[in-house]
């Protein structure tokens, strides 16, 4: 599926110094219509150099590092998809974070990717339309431009929590 491989390049971020294959991974696809899809992905952990950080600290970066890729994603998906007007997503918490493999994922019949709902946290979701794109120029506060295009998420003393179902 064509839209299934666009998304793949377009979750796979600019590496961080170091580490190898280390863009955001694709869970699951769906392309509901022709002007709109819906995507999960397994935000990155924080990079390898910071594992000697303080637990509060790591938490902080990551969240910050999972803020940033969200929007960064975004762009990428609406640039490279020109028929997309609509993406609602789900970014889910990683590996280290939460227990669940994030290697079990299979393709479906239809191109679809899955993956089993079991132990998966979610910590930013949204539904946001080409249109409401926020230009980096028009605000200093990722939080703020992420929250103008629609995306949820829940920070607590600078660290992102789960959503609610």
């Amino acid at each position: 599926m064509w839209v299934q491989r666009i998304a793949r390049r377009a979750l796979s971020l600019a590496p961080r110094g170091g580490v190898r294959d280390d863009g955001l991974r694709l869970v699951k696809l769906r392309q509901l219509s022709g002007q709109e899809t819906s995507l999960e992905w397994w935000a990155r952990c924080i990079h390898p150099w910071d594992s000697d950080l303080s637990p509060l600290r790591q938490s902080e970066l990551f969240s910050q590092q999972a803020l940033l890729d969200t929007e960064a994603a975004l762009i990428r998906l609406f640039r490279r998809l020109p028929g997309i007007d609509h993406i609602a997503f789900r970014v889910l918490d990683p590996v280290a974070r939460n227990g669940f493999a994030a290697v079990d994922t299979k393709e479906g019949a239809d191109g679809a990717v899955e993956s089993p709902e079991f132990g998966v946290r979610v910590i930013l979701a949204g539904n946001v339309e080409r249109k409401d794109l926020i230009p980096a120029r028009h605000s200093q506060s990722i939080k703020m431009r992420l929250m103008m295009m629609g995306v949820r998420f829940l920070l607590v003393g600078g660290q992102l929590e789960a959503l609610a179902a």
